[in-house]
């Protein structure tokens, strides 16, 4: 057993190499002691009120919770796990629905960026500082006084460094291309504990990988993310009811093919099913528009009177009222949750083939206790891909055509049913590859991060040549594998998260 002193020894001269310690449970629980003698007000325990609230979401009950403050807390505490070898995960707003990507177990100790949660506007208003532990309804929220937007989550209450670390796309992507394209520089610490900072200027290989690249490089602290004047747009949540699907599918496959060309358009299409309330499919989609119409030409094949509403309509809204609106709204919120992703050809062919071959192999879970399912596609325009280019690039490698991103997600009450759902689900998913193959599509390679499910190829879907790029990166600002091996959850650039 360490004692402080010799803690604070090894922490100061970084003797200790990492390799020398074999870990046990103890070295673990000695470090949530250690952390509390040193931060009693940033480490807490099971039992404490605040250690319940930390834990929500996955609730894998890790040893202790470490909240820290800033970069420097957040960096004595990745010297401390690296030099005895603790198993750790770090939330900023747990985006992803898998149950170890923001959490742990008993054998390791949770870092959450909850108090890291400051957000701060340029004098010019052009940049907006926000801690790791901010999540899109805060941020919106702060911003909507100011008159200020940024390009963010679409809907949810998840975490800003997360969105952008996955590679987030928003609705403002078709104008100011994919999330990250508006970071301007990350605060982060390294493996070693260095605090740095990655932006086009500096360390300019780690910001290209920090955005898509996951968390397999550092700890991100703090984000500076480019804001636009004017928060207000028309947005709508719209109903088509059941008997949409021809003009829906068409319209939706028309958005990605031809709204390019007004780049201040996004939609979400979704086809949801709620078989404890109605058996049948229902039409749905999210429509946004930062022009002065609520009316735009973009949207003629999406609304009356090719395609009227039966339900909603087009609102002048901030994202902070779309949010409240919105989100806090849905009824499965607190549900068991998948996100499956899947990226194919912008043809109508193929999108109904997809959709077909999905909701005829889950029939059987209309039986599952809550179960409800939403099949999306997100209108991936070549004007959103052209748009994404620049400010240091990315790793995602994009197809600069046209694309149709679909995204299943399912959800349901009880833990035991999971096995069964994720079971269907990827007999589902199997169906469609050999469906569309059967047709003469293929998927696309592309999986995006931040709705792709666990254990997913993420990586190779951006080719050899950016992944082994991501690869040298890694080892360059991380050459023990702290984040790999050490840093559990996530998707990681070597391979997946073990202990050793």
């Amino acid at each position: 057993m360490f004692t402080s002193a010799f803690l604070s020894l090894v922490l100061a001269t970084g003797a200790f190499s990492q390799n020398l310690v074999q870990y046990t449970l103890t070295q673990t629980t000695d470090s949530c002691k250690y952390l509390y003698k040193n931060y009693p007000n940033a480490t807490v325990f099971p039992g404490e009120p605040r250690y319940a609230w930390e834990d929500t979401g996955a609730w894998r009950g890790p040893s202790c919770v470490f909240t820290p403050y800033d970069a420097i807390m957040v960096s004595e505490a990745v010297k401390l796990f690296s030099a005895r070898k603790v198993p750790f995960a770090v939330r900023g707003g747990g985006a992803l629905p898998i149950d170890d990507a923001a959490n742990i177990a008993g054998h390791g100790i949770l870092i959450s960026s909850s108090n890291m949660s400051s957000i701060t506007v340029s004098a010019d208003r052009k940049t907006v500082s926000v801690g790791s532990g901010v999540r899109w309804p805060q941020l919106y929220e702060f911003l909507d006084p100011l008159d200020l937007a940024v390009n963010g989550v679409r809907l949810g209450d998840t975490g800003v460094a997360g969105f952008h670390l996955g590679g987030g796309v928003g609705f403002y992507s078709n104008e100011h291309g994919m999330g990250p394209k508006t970071i301007k520089e990350f605060e982060c610490v390294l493996a070693n504990g260095t605090i740095t900072t990655a932006s086009e200027n500096v360390n300019p290989d780690l910001f290209w990988a920090l955005k898509g690249g996951g968390n397999s490089f550092c700890v991100v602290t703090r984000l500076d993310i480019l804001a636009f004047e004017g928060a207000s747009a028309w947005m709508a949540n719209v109903e088509y009811g059941a008997d949409a699907y021809e003009p829906y599918t068409k319209g939706f496959v028309d958005i990605a093919l031809y709204s390019g060309k007004d780049p201040k358009a996004a939609t979400e299409a979704q086809i949801r099913w709620n078989p404890s309330r109605n058996a049948n499919l229902t039409y749905w989609a999210y429509l946004f528009y930062s022009g002065n119409s609520s009316t735009p030409e973009v949207f003629k094949n999406v609304t009356g009177p090719v395609l009227p509403f039966q339900a909603g309509n087009m609102n002048l809204r901030t994202m902070n009222t779309w949010t409240k609106d919105i989100y806090r709204g849905q009824f499965d919120n607190d549900n068991r949750k998948r996100l499956i992703f899947t990226a194919i050809p912008c043809d109508l062919k193929a999108y109904r083939i997809a959709i077909d071959t999905y909701y005829q192999t889950i029939d059987e879970l209309k039986s599952v206790r809550g179960f409800f399912t939403a099949f999306t596609v997100m209108s991936i325009t070549e004007e959103i891909i052209k748009a994404s280019a620049g400010n240091g690039g990315n790793p995602l490698n994009l197809q600069e055509k046209a694309q149709l991103w679909l995204v299943e997600s399912p959800s349901w009450n009880d833990g035991q049913d999971d096995r069964y759902v994720d079971a269907i689900h990827a007999k589902a998913n199997a169906k469609i590859k050999e469906n569309l193959r059967a047709a003469g599509f293929e998927v696309l390679p592309f999986l995006y991060l931040n709705d792709s499910p666990k254990g997913a190829p993420v990586f190779e879907g951006y080719g050899q040549e950016n992944w082994q790029k991501l690869k040298d990166i890694r080892a360059k600002y991380d050459p023990s594998k702290v984040f790999t091996r050490l840093l559990e959850g996530g998707f990681k650039v070597d391979g997946n998260s073990t202990l050793g």
